[in-house]
């Protein structure tokens, strides 16, 4: 059976170690207004459910799906076949293609030195999408935010280490050393690049 945000709530609520009515009188609604959800099959309106989302301490994304999730669509207006060109597509066959993102797996930071250059500037933000770092084979020679297992952090590309579930990181100039053999908490490869406005 699906769960819907009626059960979201309900779970929220019990996570918080608080009652309905307790949620009502701070979300500033009547005492049974949660209840009647469940009594009298009803449906908040949209600023309802915000008040109640904020008394729950969530956003209305999350109370709503279980899971903060960001949704967006990408429109696609070309394409690129042979050759290093692409060709706008007539507005007839324009589309579009949804993008989805759990808040928690998004990691983003700004660059905030010369470092980086020519790859990034000063100011710039990077975005990436976590992955466990039990098994990144697949990100082998991608740039990646990442932690280490010790607590270190890195923006650089992957490498395969000397044995199976190690990782080399490669950073971006031929003075960097690498990182050999590092176990990763985790690894975001870099999905959107922010150019800062300057």
């Amino acid at each position: 059976m699906t769960r819907t945000w009626r059960d979201f709530i309900l779970d929220r609520i019990a996570a918080l170690g608080t009652n309905k009515s307790a949620v009502n009188k701070q979300a500033g609604l009547k005492e049974n207004f949660i209840h009647d959800f469940y009594n009298k099959d009803s449906t908040p309106s949209i600023d309802n459910f915000a008040r109640i989302a904020d008394a729950l301490g969530v956003s209305m994304t999350e109370l709503y799906y279980g899971e903060d999730k960001i949704r967006f669509n990408i429109p696609i207006v070309g394409e690129a076949r042979e050759g290093d060109m692409w060709s706008p597509l007539p507005q007839v066959h324009q589309h579009s293609v949804p993008v989805e993102f759990n808040r928690s797996e998004l990691v983003s930071i700004t660059i905030e030195d010369d470092s980086y250059h020519p790859r990034y500037d000063k100011g710039d933000c990077i975005i990436g999408v976590r992955q466990l770092g039990t098994n990144l084979d697949n990100l082998i020679g991608v740039e990646c935010i990442t932690q280490t297992t010790d607590g270190k952090y890195y923006v650089r590309f992957l490498q395969r280490g000397t044995k199976a579930g190690l990782y080399s990181l490669r950073g971006h100039s031929p003075r960097d050393k690498d990182i050999v053999d590092a176990t990763l908490a985790w690894a975001a490869p870099i999905r959107v690049v922010l150019r800062s406005p300057d």
